[in-house]
């Protein structure tokens, strides 16, 4: 820690006041270091321990953790309407506790091409990531020695999506996405994440509106997604529309987002184990994302949804998640200080049986934050935070924790 805390010192006291500008001709390079150190005294997220004794699904761990983290940004115009976009990122997680099973390399990586001309807007990009799942407890017992693992898996999305003007006020675009997930350790057997969660999705649609101010419009979409779990073990594939309906960009004088409102359908396999179990599923959907700039210095940031998500409990085909997520940041000088606390509850499709007991599964999630980010150059940054993270189930006493995270960071960005 000491050392890490010189260096800092070193490199902040050597880069020139004109770091942040790194060009060469006409290619836009941009790396950057940022490192963190943070206590977290629940990092398996566990129900806590009982007259100083786990319970059933516990064994509670607490751990610091420090995180590397190197990348470099890339951006390279061609002309005045095509840019090429690149990017690389590592971040390296060193545990205290238990760290052959949680220390953890993840790196993405990404690219794009934009083109933006007077009337045709269009994007490619490609994003690949190889990462391990935070710290978690398979085995669904108290905790002895060693037993709690991460596991590896890689994701890539390959994405696209055209917009054409018409008669500046008219718009209509079309868009298309492809996403695999996979899990690489087979050698859990059924209880493998390989066998839940490996995925290959497609999804496409089309999308136009009208522009009812220069930087204000309202829109409707239509899309499709075809989701098929690539191992046998599970037949939860399924076939979805999505409806949407919403309006984006400056609503009123300080007020700017997204509010969208409309629908899903759900159409699954039949379940060859279950024939009596249901196919279709329909339900209504959400997504607020708002910013209030109530003085020059104070922002509020609302962020809120109702979507549906697959479920990686056995039993449960997916479940619908509602919350919402209220942020306040002020700035004092080169002062950025911020609360945040939000609450998502989360309701399961099917019964499920664990134990003794048979019946529907809904936790609730709340969390809390404060932080404080302090520029000391244009290129140079440090901070500190606390986050409270708690859920509490109605099913189970063991899918409850609490967790709490203190922690500071710093970073270099040219």
């Amino acid at each position: 820690m000491t050392k890490t805390l010189s260096l800092l010192a070193v490199l902040l006291a050597a880069v020139p006041a004109t770091a942040g500008n790194i060009k060469i001709g006409e290619v836009g390079l941009n790396p950057y270091y940022g490192f963190e150190t943070r206590y977290e005294d629940n990092i398996y997220r566990v129900p806590r321990d009982i007259n100083h004794a786990a319970v059933s699904g516990g064994g509670v761990r607490g751990s610091w953790i420090f995180a590397n983290n190197l990348g470099l940004k890339l951006s390279a115009p061609i002309g005045e309407m095509h840019k090429i976009t690149a990017g690389y990122d590592v971040t390296f997680e060193n545990y205290t506790t238990q760290p052959k099973a949680n220390d953890a390399i993840n790196q993405k990586i990404g690219a794009a091409y934009e083109f933006k001309g007077s009337k045709l807007n269009a994007k490619l990009s490609d994003d690949y990531i190889n990462t391990q799942d935070p710290a978690f407890n398979p085995n669904g017992t108290v905790v002895n020695g060693s037993l709690v693992s991460r596991e590896r898996r890689w994701q890539n999305t390959l994405g696209g999506m055209a917009e054409y003007t018409l008669a500046d006020k008219f718009f209509a675009g079309v868009d298309a996405q492809t996403d695999r997930k996979q899990y690489l350790n087979r050698s859990g057997g059924a209880a493998s994440l390989a066998n839940t969660l490996n995925t290959s999705e497609v999804a496409f649609g089309v999308k136009g509106g009208y522009k009812v101010a220069p930087k204000t419009k309202v829109f409707a979409a239509v899309h499709r997604t075809l989701l098929h779990y690539t191992e046998e073990t599970r037949q939860d594939n399924h076939r979805d529309w999505d409806v949407d309906f919403g309006v984006e960009g400056v609503l009123a004088p300080k007020l700017k987002g997204l509010v969208q409102a409309g629908f899903t359908y759900m159409q699954f396999d039949k379940d060859t184990a279950n024939p009596t179990r249901q196919t279709v599923s329909r339900h209504f959907s959400t997504l607020v994302k708002l910013d209030y700039a109530v003085t020059e210095k104070g922002q509020f940031v609302l962020a809120a949804n109702r979507a549906t998500n697959d479920s990686s409990t056995t039993g449960s085909r997916y479940f619908v998640s509602s919350g919402a997520n209220l942020a306040y940041n002020h700035k004092v000088g080169k002062l950025t200080a911020g609360v945040n606390g939000g609450v998502q509850i989360d309701r399961y499709s099917d019964n499920i049986t664990q134990g003794a007991e048979t019946k529907t599964r809904r936790d609730d999630n709340y969390t809390a934050g404060v932080k404080a980010d302090y520029k000391i150059k244009e290129w140079a940054s440090a901070g500190a935070f606390y986050t409270h993270n708690a859920r509490f189930s109605t099913f189970s006493r063991q899918f409850n924790y609490k967790d709490n995270i203190t922690g500071v960071n710093a970073k270099l960005s040219f």
